[in-house]
């Protein structure tokens, strides 16, 4: 469960930045939200297995550090996601009023 929210976490950082590396030649400039949602559900998911990873971790006594890990690049991958959103959305908006 900890490399499963860890894998989660890394997916939620590649997927946009992926995704707009794709996008960025194409007339069709949807596949940037798309990639921003997919990674947005890659972070909540990576977040749920992690916290959920370290809190069964504590309890047997086990390691937790690919628990904290993907907790880490998860909530990197929230942020990243809400910064990109935020950002299209300016770009594209100040595009639409020239």
């Amino acid at each position: 469960m900890q490399f499963a929210g860890m894998l989660f976490g890394i997916g939620s950082v590649a997927f946009p930045v992926v995704a707009l590396m794709l996008g960025r030649d194409s007339s069709n400039r949807i596949l940037y939200f798309i990639g921003i949602i997919i990674g947005l559900f890659f972070a909540i998911v990576g977040v749920i297995l992690s916290g959920i990873s370290i809190k069964k971790a504590k309890e047997y006594g086990d390691n937790k550090a690919k628990g904290v890990a993907g907790l880490i690049t998860s909530i990197v991958g929230i942020g990243s996601c809400l910064s990109l959103f935020l950002f299209i959305g300016m770009i594209l908006a100040i595009a639409s009023t020239i």
